[in-house]
């Protein structure tokens, strides 16, 4: 559905990797462009907004830019003289940043242009209130935390004005995800037979993902259910975590009964393939798309009591919660999801709340009217 204003939106995404902030952002910029829109985004070649849109015809482009980390005034200035000419020319309604290195950039340009300034914050760790970040805060027309996580505390102590700050949840491409897929091809290939239960994490493999703890749990409910097999799914971020937990696998002799794969462009498949996901995560996880397309493609979850996971995954409903590290509580959780009625009955209510919830077309359509309110209120 086309919207009825026509915008012209300048994002700035100094975002490189295809983890949940990139994906997010790119749905974003898509969705907008869809709505009819005119998008231009500023990304980096290598990074996966630009591998992805680059020859569909449904944004501006924009590379060359460096954006690079930390207070870089000299980096600021090359930027600016590159980008302003077409700034100056696009003549942008709004500005939207999405990480630290691009926020200070989007805010120069708004003090040039007059145009807005967005913020989407996706990460749960407060800013520390000192002068430049505080200025920051009072030139910036609104912030976009993903989940109340990150909006709750958006800064660290000092006194700040929570109202600009508003908590729009990342959506989730229902289209792509739900419960009509069919995910036989991939048990077939991990091995799992009908009435095996498989569990599986999409993660990538990072400390922060708490693989060890997930594997640990799931060997004690293998000991006593040999029906259970596993299966990790995600980006080999961290080499020698990869190497280690391979090596566990190997050491425990469970080569048959769990799976470490790379990443993979069939997600969803992957997804309908589980009987139960889990994220075992110790940190982090400002949102959590995968959680969402778990719960889109009704599964129930296992998830950790980090950020914004228990604002995604209903304790005793869609699934459980337990504590980060404990892995005792977490094999005793996966023991109750055995149990094909309870497993069906969260997998259902997952389902119905994602839809409710979290459609990611709502949540274009939130922005947009986000977008709208503060232009109006710069008039």
């Amino acid at each position: 559905m086309r919207s009825s204003s026509n915008l012209r939106i300048l994002h700035l995404v100094a975002i490189r990797g295809k983890g949940g902030t990139g994906a997010s952002t790119l749905a974003l910029v898509e969705g907008l462009a869809d709505r009819g829109h005119e998008v231009a985004v500023v990304c980096f070649k290598r990074g996966l907004l630009y591998k992805t849109l680059v020859g569909k015809n449904k944004v501006r482009l924009i590379t060359g830019i460096k954006m690079a980390p930390g207070f870089r005034p000299n980096h600021w200035f090359k930027d600016l003289r590159r980008l302003y000419p077409f700034v100056r020319e696009f003549k942008p309604h709004i500005i939207h940043t999405h990480s630290s290195p691009d926020y200070w950039l989007g805010f120069i340009l708004s003090l040039m242009t007059g145009s807005p300034l967005v913020r989407t914050r996706h990460i749960p760790v407060p800013l520390i209130p000192h002068p430049f970040n505080t200025m920051l805060y009072r030139k910036t027309a609104a912030v976009v935390a993903v989940s109340h996580a990150v909006g709750n505390g958006y800064f660290r102590g000092g006194i700040w004005d929570p109202q600009k700050v508003r908590v729009i949840y990342d959506g989730v491409d229902l289209r792509r995800f739900n419960c009509s897929l069919n995910g036989q091809g991939v048990r077939m290939e991990v091995g799992a037979a009908p009435g095996e239960v498989l569990v599986g994490s999409v993660s990538r493999y990072s400390k922060v993902k708490g693989l060890p703890h997930f594997l640990e749990a799931l060997e004690k409910v293998m000991v006593w259910d040999e029906r259970v097999k596993g299966i990790v799914l995600g980006r080999v971020k961290n080499k020698i975590l990869y190497g280690r937990l391979r090596d566990w696998v190997k050491s425990r002799g469970l080569e048959e009964r769990i799976h470490l794969l790379g990443p993979r462009e069939d997600v969803e498949r992957v997804l309908a393939a589980l009987d139960v996901a889990v994220l075992a995560s110790v940190g982090s996880e400002g949102s959590s798309r995968v959680a969402l397309e778990a719960g889109a493609t009704g599964k129930p979850m296992v998830a950790t009591r980090v950020g914004a996971l228990p604002e995604v995954v209903v304790d005793g409903k869609t699934g459980f919660i337990v504590s980060p590290w404990d892995v005792e509580a977490m094999s005793r959780a996966l023991t109750e999801l055995l149990d094909p009625k309870i497993r069906k009955k969260m997998g259902r209510n997952a389902e119905v709340r994602t839809r409710r919830l979290f459609d990611g077309r709502g949540g274009v359509e939130v922005i947009e009217e986000l977008y709208l309110s503060v232009l109006k209120g710069s008039k």
